[in-house]
């Protein structure tokens, strides 16, 4: 039995179009981090999506603050070879591999190209360089086409993600700029990251969950980037996923200390 839900028979194209109609403007957040405590209850996917895409904005103004040019301190550094494409029409995978190479060719050569962690752990400098070359993989060189509210509008008008994956996907960006100090978000990575951290969030706490090409076309990536998006994330996260009831009560607990900062 098929236990993953089918794509429509006709999905929207890759091609990133801003829905008609944004609802995350409509809903304040300041009103909802006024409450003294926290019940998933009682949070809607409405709610959980525009603390994401609050969550984001701090994020990446935060990083601005760190790193002036968060981009160029990555430019010098090699471009990690990924997996033949399987969609032209990508507006987030920019990157073109040799037709002629088989899947099978790309698959290899993409796992030959995954970081040892054993190693990695063992040299502080070794793990530097694996995370900027692992960072690499998100930056993009020209802005894309959308604002992440309207990405984020996209991916909930066309797949419709639950409250807990919106608020998993919020740890898992808020763990991963607190506890790295490569990867800083910025207008060129930050779409890239969040299809990566969406995606990871739906396998961890949904049973069920879209197809991984119905993803990839709404997100406007192909197949094979977005799995390596996925490992690369995973890697820079240090595959610290783990998500419940309490862990995501004490990360709005953060949020809201983190909102009262930024005021």
């Amino acid at each position: 039995m098929d236990t993953f839900r089918d794509a429509p028979a006709e999905p929207p194209s890759a091609t990133l179009m801003s829905p008609s109609q944004s609802k995350i403007a409509d809903i304040d957040v300041d009103e909802f981090f006024q409450q003294d405590d926290f019940n998933l209850t009682e949070v809607d996917s409405m709610m959980a999506l525009t603390i994401l895409n609050y969550l984001i904005r701090l994020l990446v103004i935060r990083c601005q603050d760190e790193c002036e040019s968060p981009v160029d301190a990555l430019s010098d550094l090699p471009s990690p070879p990924l997996g033949p494409e399987e969609i032209d029409d990508c507006p987030l995978s920019p990157r073109k591999t040799n037709s002629r190479s088989s899947d099978s060719q790309g698959e290899t050569q993409f796992l030959e190209n995954t970081p040892d962690v054993n190693e990695s752990n063992k040299n502080p400098t070794s793990k530097l360089m694996q995370n900027k070359i692992l960072a690499k993989r998100f930056s993009l060189k020209s802005n894309p086409p959308v604002t992440v509210e309207e990405y984020l509008e996209r991916i909930n008008q066309y797949c419709g993600l639950s409250t807990a994956v919106y608020l998993t996907t919020s740890l898992y960006l808020f763990k991963l700029v607190r506890r790295n100090e490569v990867l800083k978000l910025n207008d060129l990575n930050i779409h890239r990251i969040l299809i990566a951290a969406l995606r990871i969030s739906c396998k961890t706490v949904e049973d069920m969950n879209h197809r991984q090409t119905f993803i990839a076309k709404i997100g406007g990536v192909n197949n094979k980037d977005l799995l390596s998006l996925e490992i690369s994330f995973l890697f820079l996260l240090k595959f610290e996923c783990q998500a419940n009831e309490t862990i995501l009560t004490t990360f709005l607990r953060d949020m809201k200390i983190l909102h009262q900062e930024s005021k």
